[in-house]
């Protein structure tokens, strides 16, 4: 996988050109995802896969992990630019990216809603087709 899109390679004159990693408003930050269903599915079939020592770091290309709202933060605002770049048909998106981004936020958000060790490979149920919200208990 490739480490995040360098956030000057775009420039903001042009008419096709995205504003890289947008700031993610709060509303935005707490309202479920909206994506195809196929993407959803993907992040979800990673789900067993994920092991967030291992894939974190690598996915936003730090030795340490900031804390849990940083994080959160990170991959939101990731994801939105990825999503942006998907729906403008942008030269510089990546599916494998946006994918490994949407396991990674699922993986967080199931941890946020039950705080404390889990199996890596439980997969959590959704509320919804398409939609990223876990089921609350």
């Amino acid at each position: 996988m490739t480490s995040m899109p360098d956030p000057t390679a775009f420039s903001t004159t042009s008419a096709t050109a995205i504003a890289p990693f947008p700031a993610v408003p709060r509303a935005v930050e707490e309202a479920p995802l909206r994506r195809p269903r196929l993407l959803i599915r993907a992040a979800r079939a990673g789900q067993g896969a994920w092991r967030r020592d291992r894939d974190l770091p690598r996915l936003l290309g730090n030795a340490t992990l900031p804390g849990a709202a940083t994080v959160m933060r990170l991959l939101r605002a990731e994801e939105a630019w990825l999503d942006r770049a998907r729906r403008e048909g942008h030269g510089a998106y990546s599916l494998e990216r946006h994918v490994a981004v949407l396991i990674a936020l699922l993986a967080e958000i199931r941890a946020e809603v039950a705080p404390g060790p889990r199996p890596s490979a439980e997969i959590i149920p959704f509320s919804g087709r398409g939609t990223a919200r876990p089921e609350r208990p």
